[in-house]
């Protein structure tokens, strides 16, 4: 899913390399995370707790609030991706 997504907004949505490389490895540091807390889950079975919960262990971590920001910026752009291809139900 990741790929299919990085190909859209890359291509159809003109992003930028930088910008396409940053969405890569914030989508994926979301996915390590999810693995860990929830190895069962699936995109369409992430909650907006489960977002909560994220930006909690990324503050615990001490990152910085632009880190954040970016990384659940990345995390919504692609459940709206997602949602527009009638991949899941809810954003």
């Amino acid at each position: 899913m990741i790929q299919e997504y990085l190909k859209h907004i890359g291509k159809n949505r003109g992003y930028s390399r930088n910008t396409v490389e940053c969405y890569e490895r914030d989508l994926h540091e979301f996915v390590r995370y999810m693995r860990t807390e929830r190895p069962d889950a699936r995109w369409s079975t992430i909650t907006a707790n489960d977002l909560d919960a994220y930006v909690t262990a990324m503050a615990d971590l001490g990152l910085a609030s632009a880190t954040i920001k970016r990384r659940v910026s990345a995390v919504r752009s692609i459940y709206t991706y997602m949602r527009g291809q009638h991949l899941v139900d809810m954003n």
